[in-house]
């Protein structure tokens, strides 16, 4: 058996096990991914149809979106891993360069900061503050007992404004 069918038959039993973080899942389908394409083989010719011959269980085109996150920084991966932030929109964050990804992290380690000592001054125990992104866009606290019971989940587009230093955006 070589390396690189030894890597795809690694994946394929390590991707079926439960509770896999997407950062796990991303990095096991790009050694696949690289395996077989070092075997010479495209993945129309490994034996399923298309391009869905990475993993039996997910399409394609997810298959592509996990592998994508390994372009993300590690603290935005984390982020993923930890559920603050989706499948889609960090796939789309994975497509800023790694400086503007550094960015946004310190921008929003900035404003989660913020909040928190808002919190602290307005007596506001932060553990019952919830922090949603379109309080970060807007700049407002939601206290938890004031959140709808059921939010429609949707994906969140960002938008990415460059910020000068001492202007206010």
């Amino acid at each position: 058996m070589s390396d690189d069918e030894a890597v795809i038959l690694m994946v394929d039993s390590n991707i079926q096990r439960e509770n896999l973080l997407p950062s796990e899942k991303a990095f096991a389908y790009k050694m696949k991914m690289e395996a077989v394409a070092h075997q010479g083989k495209t993945c129309g010719q490994v034996g399923h149809k298309s391009r869905d011959s990475l993993s039996d269980e997910e399409s394609g085109r997810t298959v592509q979106r996990y592998i994508r996150l390994t372009n993300l920084a590690k603290p935005l991966l984390d982020m993923v891993d930890e559920q603050k932030i989706a499948l889609s929109p960090a796939v789309e964050l994975s497509y800023l360069m790694k400086q503007e990804q550094a960015e946004l992290w310190d921008i929003m380690q900035c404003e989660y900061a913020e909040k928190v000592r808002i919190a602290k001054k307005a007596g506001m125990e932060t553990r019952n503050t919830a922090i949603r992104a379109e309080d970060v866009a807007m700049g407002v606290f939601v206290h938890v007992g004031d959140l709808p019971k059921h939010v429609p989940h949707s994906g969140v587009r960002l938008g990415i404004t460059r910020f000068e230093p001492g202007l206010q955006p």
